[in-house]
């Protein structure tokens, strides 16, 4: 994860906006950044940054909400679901184009369709999930790691099972996204009980 999705996850946590202190408190593992004044970094990204505003010294998103979602410990999320706040709706995003050193633009929509409100079950092992809901309905999305574009393949493909992955519903970097379970579940729970599915995860 980069420094900007650090500060974006931040702002994320203590609820969309906040002073540049709120934000820099909020950064998981802010006190090992190496710049020489990491508050001046932070504040210097939220100043360039087209995402950002501030107002009486809080800093919020301006339209939109974003948060990454990531299914393995890769430096470069899986999907971004942006939010919008006008309409209440969430979008998800994927890897459109890789641009090195850990960042990439993230154009592509991967599903047709907005969703209400989403839970993601994210993990490290290169097999994550997200909970989507549309109209009082749930569905689940997952994110499966390819091994094959892995540097330790036995460890993801223990993790990701033996179904082959989907070359057709594979992003740039390798990694299948694909609606496992359409949205037709009223009780979110069977979905949780079906794929033993955890508390819902901070990524």
């Amino acid at each position: 994860m980069t420094q900007y999705q650090q500060i974006v996850e931040a702002v994320w946590k203590i609820g969309g906006s906040g002073t540049l202190d709120e934000i820099c408190k909020a950064i998981d593992g802010f006190e090992h950044w190496t710049a020489k004044n990491p508050r001046a970094l932070v504040s210097s990204y939220l100043s360039k940054s087209e995402d950002f505003k501030n107002e009486r010294k809080i800093w919020g998103r301006k339209s939109k909400m974003s948060r990454f979602l990531y299914c393995s410990g890769g430096n470069i999320a899986t999907a971004i679901a942006e939010r919008n706040r006008e309409k209440g709706l969430w979008i998800l995003y994927g890897v459109s184009k890789v641009l090195g050193w850990g960042h990439a633009d993230f154009e592509k929509v991967l599903f047709r369709t907005a969703f209400d409100a989403f839970i993601p079950y994210c993990s490290d092992s290169g097999l994550s999930y997200i909970a989507v809901k549309q109209n009082g309905l749930w569905g689940l999305v997952r994110f499966r790691e390819n091994p094959e574009y892995t540097a330790n393949p036995a460890f993801y493909q223990e993790a990701i099972g033996s179904e082959p992955i989907d070359t057709k519903s594979m992003d740039p970097l390798g990694r299948e996204i694909k609606m496992v379970e359409e949205i037709k579940y009223s009780d979110i729970n069977l979905i949780k009980t079906k794929y033993n599915l955890d508390a819902p995860t901070g990524y």
